[in-house]
């Protein structure tokens, strides 16, 4: 069974250590400025033509039965349904992760830094 999971090209890629690697990942929460970072640094890598993967993890901190999009609720005694972040001011700040990744093949590494270094 391994043997003949060792030619599967995604295999053959970890085995061999060339999978894709991180380039840059932006803050949980990142600001719009980092954001255009972000997304300056993946058009030079495409206007270069170098192959890029971007992952954006956009989650809660919490999850509710599995829907991310859903948030806690809160009854109060008249019945009234306010979400919990309405409630309290540390959840409300807390906001969604929203992080954002590019990575890049392992033969494009070096050139993939210095299209980062350079911007």
């Amino acid at each position: 069974m391994i043997k003949q999971a060792s030619e599967k090209p995604d295999c053959k890629a970890v085995v061999n250590w060339s999978h894709i690697r991180l380039l840059h990942n932006t803050s949980e929460t990142p600001d719009e400025k980092e954001m255009d970072y972000f997304e300056g640094l993946v058009k030079a890598l495409d206007k270069k033509e170098i192959w890029n993967h971007v992952d954006l993890a956009e989650t809660t901190w919490y999850r509710l039965n599995d829907q991310e999009s859903k948030e806690i609720s809160i009854i109060d005694k008249w019945g009234k349904v306010d979400p919990l972040s309405s409630f309290s001011k540390i959840v409300k700040n807390m906001g969604a992760v929203k992080r954002s990744s590019v990575y890049v093949k392992m033969a494009d590494r070096e050139m993939a830094e210095q299209i980062k270094k350079g911007m």
